[in-house]
């Protein structure tokens, strides 16, 4: 999802990368709801943590 949103933030308005960035977070709280024992692989954890370049 990070690798997706600086992608968008390439082609898109700030506002709208803050949009899409919104929409995935309730996406996730979602997923989270209906899958509680899901956990996202370690490397994706470690990527949404880490600095862009």
């Amino acid at each position: 999802m990070i690798a997706y949103l600086e992608g968008k933030r390439a082609t898109c308005q700030p506002k709208t990368v803050s949009a899409i960035a919104t929409c995935l977070k309730h996406f996730g709280v979602f997923l989270a709801d209906i899958d509680p024992n899901w956990a996202p692989p370690p490397s994706w954890i470690a990527a949404s943590t880490s600095s862009p370049t």
